[in-house]
Order: C-alpha cells, then structure tokens, then sequence
C-alpha cells in the first residue's frame, strides 16, 4: 500500500538494488514494552525515505505497522508451514 501511495503521488524512488532504509518511524516503537529493548531508528533522507517497501529495515521483534494493518502475524511469532503428508521429505 505504501509504495502504491508514494507511486501515485509521483515520489516513489524507482531505484532497484542497495542498502536498506529506515523511513521516519514513532520513536516508542523502539523502547520496551513495544520492542524487546531500546534500538537505534537513523531516518534516512533524500531520495531514500521514498524507496520500496522492500528495501526498508525492518527488527523482527518491533512492530510492523505495514504489517498490522493486514493482520500479518509478528516476526517473533513462529508461524507452522503446511504439513507434508507422510513426512518431512521433499517433494
């Protein structure tokens, strides 16, 4: 949803490839009880704030507002994959 708006908007940064970022985030989301300890969030500027979601970095035990908005299950919750019937061999 997020690189849809940016997209519409005309402020998506259509480049491909690099390092991760680290759009503006609320600051609580970095300190207990929210997150398992106090963590470091450096904003990125520029032309990096609108880069795909994909690039952007993400600690798996703070939440992920993207995320929750779809019911999307927590990174430090295990989530089971589907059984696979007489074993675990391959396929």
């Amino acid at each position: 949803m997020r690189d849809v708006a940016l997209a519409v908007s005309g402020l998506l940064d259509p480049r491909i490839g690099g390092l991760s970022v680290f759009p503006p985030a609320p600051e609580f989301l970095f300190r207990p009880p929210v997150s398992y300890g106090p963590r470091i969030w450096p904003v990125s500027t520029g032309g990096d704030l609108y880069r795909r979601g994909l690039y952007t970095f993400r600690y798996s035990f703070v939440p992920d507002p993207d995320f929750q908005t779809f019911d999307v299950t927590q990174g430090d919750f295990p989530v089971c994959g589907a059984s696979v019937p007489g074993g675990t061999g391959s396929l």
